[in-house]
């Protein structure tokens, strides 16, 4: 019977994807095609990713009250619920039958946050862990996910890096034969080599050359740059930093350095606390009223970093206000980092309205439709918190033109007062 269990851990939008054809083509199983996510225009190959397996990642991340978006200031020892933790056992007990003997591949980004307990679930069935970390130029990565998500550059750079961080965590707890790290940008200018360094790392001695080869596209390479890192600030240093130590882990230059990896990683508390010091001495009339990037950062801090003083208070300062219903508008990075916080709370969303993307909102088994804008009714009652909230001014008389522009309230001015008022 199957006895290796390989993860594919890597950030969104890596070549996860493509890693994971290979490897089936290379003999693995990864599930039967009805069990995978289907093809769409964002990955016309598709993704080998089971769908009982993301529905269970998304799970664990609501477990511990985070998103794939979420950046910690530290990684964190993800727990998980007894059913999640017997739902993960039966799923690669699943696996393992029906592959037959066969090795197996699972692959879902949001495992480079939740590998610990496969590891752990893995091991307790008496299967081998192994790893094939995949990392992409985190510029490209981030210029790719902004396109697909809507996610700010600099924000989903901070993804990036975490991520990042949490696959080199796992692989600091591994022997050195049970993972391998592969470069992105190999699989488009050394193919080849690529492929023969990964069916080594698996001990496959012949497999059909032409047949993988032609799996590599060139013409899928998208969000393509063409010169490193410039000069930036601290992040883009610290993230071509990063990413070079990753080349050299590839390439054979370098081993892991289980100190070398902890500078890294502490380097997460830096990025995260940016608006420790100064949250309380922002003008809060200023950046409403302007079109101010400062407001966006600070609301990325402030969800990520006071969860548990939303979730008693949100509801309070609604009632406060004499607001009873609310509409959301935004469908981007804030706007999901707030849905599972209000969600959590008991508040009731009426609707989530946006301009451009109209993709429903999911938090565990909840789905929430996404409505345009202009499909607003003039005589709706409810107060619309506005989460673009570097735009704030323009949003408001931009809905202004739909109904009445007082029934606009910033999700900034709301987090402003609520924290203010819980630090006096």
């Amino acid at each position: 019977m199957s006895n290796e269990v390989i993860l594919v851990l890597g950030m969104h939008r890596s070549a996860t994807s493509l890693t994971t054809n290979i490897l089936t083509e290379l003999g693995l199983y990864a599930g039967n095609r009805y069990e995978l996510l289907e093809a769409d225009s964002d990955n016309k190959k598709g993704y080998f990713e089971r769908k009982d397996v993301i529905e269970l990642s998304d799970k664990m991340l609501v477990e511990n009250n985070i998103t794939w978006t979420s950046v910690r200031r530290h990684i964190k020892k993800i727990k998980i619920s007894k059913d999640s933790q017997k739902e993960l056992e039966k799923i690669l007990i699943d696996i393992k039958k029906k592959a037959s003997g066969r090795n197996i591949v699972i692959k879902e980004p949001k495992i480079c946050i939740t590998e610990p307990v496969w590891k752990k679930a893995i091991t307790s069935l008496g299967m081998k862990e192994k790893v094939v970390a995949v990392f992409r130029h985190p510029y490209e990565v981030a210029m790719s996910i902004n396109k697909r998500d809507g996610i700010d550059f600099s924000y989903a750079l901070k993804i990036w890096y975490y991520y990042n961080c949490c696959i080199l965590e796992s692989l600091n707890s591994m022997n050195s034969a049970h993972y391998i790290v592969i470069n992105h940008n190999d699989y488009f200018y050394k193919r080849e080599l690529q492929i023969d360094k990964i069916a080594e790392f698996l001990h496959i001695d012949k497999y059909n050359k032409k047949i993988i080869n032609d799996i590599v596209d060139l013409k899928l390479y998208h969000n393509k740059i063409n010169n490193l890192f410039g000069k930036g600030n601290d992040l883009e240093h610290m993230a071509n930093k990063l990413y070079n130590y990753m080349v050299s882990l590839s390439d054979g230059t370098k081993k892991l350095d289980i100190n070398e990896t902890r500078q890294y990683i502490s380097y997460l508390e830096k990025i995260d606390s940016s608006f420790e010091k100064n949250k309380s001495s922002i003008e809060l009339g200023l950046i409403e009223e302007s079109n101010y990037c400062e407001a966006k950062e600070w609301c990325y801090y402030i969800l990520d970093n006071y969860q548990d003083t939303i979730k008693k208070s949100f509801a309070g300062y609604l009632e406060e206000k004499g607001i009873n219903n609310i509409s959301i508008y935004g469908n981007g990075t804030i706007a999901h980092m707030l849905f599972p916080l209000l969600l959590d709370s008991g508040i009731k969303i009426k609707n989530i309205y946006d301009k451009v993307n109209y993709k429903p909102v999911k938090y565990g088994e909840r789905i929430i439709e996404v409505c345009n804008i202009e499909d607003i009714q003039s005589n709706i009652e409810e107060i619309i918190i506005n989460t673009v909230v570097n735009k704030n001014k323009d949003i408001a008389d931009m809905i202004s033109n739909y109904f009445d522009r007082k029934k606009v309230i910033s999700l900034f001015r709301i987090l402003y007062e609520m924290v203010s008022t819980c630090h006096k």
